[in-house]
């Protein structure tokens, strides 16, 4: 899924993009050919071995991927979220991964509590601080 802070992953990863869904791009917007595939929310993660989001957090993406977008990945699939943990439902994820609907998981940003959880217990899982805003002038600041 791409917001407008990620629309150019496609074409940084073209030799593994193959499956774009958009939430607030149109596909027109984007480039066409390429190998590239848009389709809707349901078929995204059927059709995708690496189910991605680059977007920012707002009311119409609030709880957008939950067990029922989980239990449409392929059991080989991973999840990769790059954005506010609020973008998934409560719960899907340790759910889905209880099920075996998911093989591995990357989450970009975590609170105290998500360090404290079941998620981080699980091997397959890759957790890291929020850092790709920062730049070394802010840090520097």
């Amino acid at each position: 899924m791409w917001g407008f802070a990620g629309w150019t992953r496609p074409w940084r990863a073209e030799q593994v993009v193959s499956v774009v869904w958009c939430l607030s791009l149109t596909p027109l917007f984007l480039k066409k050919g390429e190998g590239i595939k848009f389709v809707d929310l349901k078929t995204f993660p059927q059709e995708s071995g690496v189910v991605t989001f680059h977007c920012t957090l707002n009311k119409d993406n609030h709880g957008l991927i939950g067990i029922e977008e989980f239990s449409l990945m392929k059991p080989a699939a991973f999840f990769v979220n790059t954005v506010q943990k609020e973008l998934k439902e409560k719960g899907g994820l340790i759910e889905a991964f209880k099920k075996g609907k998911i093989s591995g998981v990357a989450l970009d940003t975590f609170t105290d509590k998500l360090l404290n959880s079941p998620i981080a217990e699980i091997d397959k899982v890759i957790i890291t601080p929020h850092i790709g805003v920062h730049t070394l002038k802010a840090n520097i600041k």
